[in-house]
C-alpha cells in the first residue's frame, strides 16, 4: 500500500482534443467558415472554371458552393480532409446546373443577359490562348462530355474524382471521356495550339461492367 504522501494531491487533468474544423463549422463559427474558404477556394474555383471556361459566373458559382456547404454541414459525414473535395463536388454540380439552365434558354430561344463571356486581354500567354480555344471547342460537345473533359484534362482530376464530382458511375465517366476525346480531337485537329492536347494516353480502363445509360 502506498503511503499517503505518495498519492497525487490533484487528479491529473485530461485535456479535451482541439475541435476539428468540421465541429467548428457545425457550431457556426465564423472564423471556421473563413478558414474553409481560404483553404479550398482556389481548388473549387479551378474545378468550376474547368467546367464553365472563362465565364463571369464562375465566382458566383464558387460562392454559392461554399454557402451550400455551410448550409449542409450538419449532414456532412467526412473529416477535415474530405471538406475540400466535398465543396468541389458541390461547385461542379452547381456549374453543371447553370450550364443546363443556359442550354434550356437557348433551346426555347430566350434572349437576355444570362451569360456575358469574360474577355481575355490580347497579352495572354499561349497556355491561356489554348484554354480559351479549348473551351470554345468544348461548348460544341454534349454537356456531360464537356464537363467530364474539363475536369479530367483541364483540372487534372482522377477518373474516380470525375465520376464523384459529376454524380455518375466510374464506367459512365469513362464512357463520356472516350466520347469527349474523340469529338475534341476531331474538332481541334486543325488548330495548332490544340492538336497535341490529348497526345498523352489516358489511364487504362479497369475491367468492369458497364452500367445502363
Amino acid at each position: 500500500m502506498s503511503s499517503p504522501s505518495s498519492r497525487p494531491l490533484v487528479p491529473a487533468l485530461r485535456l479535451a482534443p482541439p475541435a476539428t474544423l468540421v465541429d467548428r463549422l457545425r457550431a457556426h463559427d465564423r472564423d471556421a467558415a473563413r478558414e474553409l474558404f481560404d483553404r479550398h477556394a482556389d481548388k473549387v474555383e479551378r474545378a468550376v472554371g474547368s467546367v464553365m471556361g472563362f465565364d463571369d459566373d464562375v465566382q458566383d458559382v464558387v460562392q454559392d458552393a461554399f454557402v451550400a456547404a455551410l448550409d449542409g454541414i450538419a449532414g456532412f459525414r467526412g473529416d477535415d480532409d474530405a471538406l475540400g473535395p466535398w465543396v468541389r463536388v458541390i461547385g461542379v454540380r452547381l456549374a453543371l446546373k447553370k450550364l443546363r439552365w443556359r442550354r434550356t434558354r437557348q433551346w426555347f430561344g430566350w434572349a437576355g443577359s444570362a451569360h456575358v463571356p469574360r474577355l481575355i486581354g490580347p497579352a495572354r500567354t499561349d497556355t491561356q490562348a489554348a484554354l480559351v480555344r479549348a473551351h470554345a471547342v468544348l461548348e460544341q460537345l454534349p454537356l456531360g462530355e464537356r464537363v467530364a473533359f474539363g475536369l479530367r484534362f483541364i483540372e487534372g482530376l482522377r477518373l474516380e474524382e470525375v465520376a464523384e464530382a459529376t454524380g455518375v458511375s466510374l464506367a459512365t465517366a469513362k464512357r463520356r471521356l472516350r466520347g469527349a476525346r474523340a469529338r475534341f480531337s476531331a474538332l481541334a485537329a486543325s488548330d495548332a495550339l490544340l492538336r497535341d492536347w490529348l497526345d498523352e494516353p489516358d489511364e487504362p480502363d479497369a475491367p468492369q461492367q458497364e452500367d445502363v445509360p
